[in-house]
């Protein structure tokens, strides 16, 4: 029992350095709370991903999130499902935010807070031999209230993001005994229009328990319109994420991501993760605009 524990918690440990890479610009709510309804009107997005397919017990990840905005409050809801081998790790988060106008150039603070509850299964019908009170102690543990805090500063070019995640585990530190999850996100962005393109560099910080931090340095270009974007990002884990999305009329629009294995994956397989996304705008109040990096 020891060997397949250690064998399932190994995939998930690094699987949770690896997010999401519609976070960077598709769906930035994933990550930061202040960014729910950044966008006017209602905001559906879902997403699904799994690495290392030649592995067992190879890394899934799903999750759906909605976003709405009246005015200046955007509400937002954050289901994800993690699953590695005999783990399931889910997260149900409402959120609140408020996008403040700060002068007439149209430069805007916003702050977000996203609440709710999270937790971690294993699942016994995987387990192939004697019945182990260990695992059965583990199913019986409580779900855990966590909450995650977001602030979001951005002009016509620029962006400004920084979010707290997992407040609890992040403030009582003496009590944890795991070692993969986010403390800091923290990200620039810049936004330049050229002829018919439109240039996106990003640089972002992630945090993390007892493991080093993580620096992307990303670049989405896109179409004018926003109907073509290609997405690179290079981790400092040494892997790369590569992105192609397609928009229709702004109402929908599909991304594909492809991650290399990091550095410490790569003596298992060479093959990476593939993810997908569909976002879709369900409903836009007419005369409404708002201007930002998304």
């Amino acid at each position: 029992m020891v060997l397949i524990s250690w064998l399932a918690c190994m995939p998930k440990l690094y699987a949770q350095l690896t997010p999401m890479g519609s976070q960077y610009y598709q769906n930035p709510y994933l990550v930061n709370p202040a960014k729910a309804g950044a966008m006017p009107g209602l905001m559906l997005n879902w997403g699904y991903r799994n690495l290392w397919t030649i592995v067992d017990g190879t890394p899934k990840n799903n999750y759906i999130t909605a976003e709405y905005s009246t005015g200046k409050v955007g509400l937002g809801f954050n289901f994800s499902k993690d699953q590695v081998g005999l783990f399931d790790r889910n997260k149900l988060l409402l959120s609140y935010a408020y996008h403040l106008p700060i002068n007439a150039f149209e430069n805007q603070l916003s702050l977000g807070l996203s609440v709710g509850l999270k937790n971690e299964r294993i699942d016994l019908s995987k387990i192939v031999g004697a019945t182990d009170a260990t695992p059965i102690q583990y199913d019986n543990r409580e779900n855990i209230v966590d909450a995650d805090f977001g602030l979001a500063y951005n002009t016509k070019t620029l962006e400004f993001e920084f979010s707290i995640n997992n407040m609890k585990r992040f403030i009582e530190k003496e009590t944890q005994n795991v070692a993969d999850y986010n403390n800091l996100y923290a990200a620039l962005g810049y936004r330049h229009e050229f002829s018919d393109w439109v240039l996106k560099p990003k640089v972002v910080y992630r945090s993390y328990k007892d493991f080093s931090d993580i620096v992307d340095l990303g670049l989405e270009i896109r179409t004018v319109n926003d109907q073509l974007g290609f997405m690179g990002i290079y981790h400092s884990s040494r892997n790369f994420t590569l992105g192609l999305s397609y928009q229709r009329n702004k109402q929908w629009q599909f991304l594909s991501l492809y991650s290399t294995p990091s550095k410490e994956f790569k003596r298992f397989t060479t093959r990476g993760g593939f993810e997908v996304g569909l976002r879709l705008n369900a409903f836009t109040p007419r005369n409404t605009a708002k201007e930002g990096l998304q």
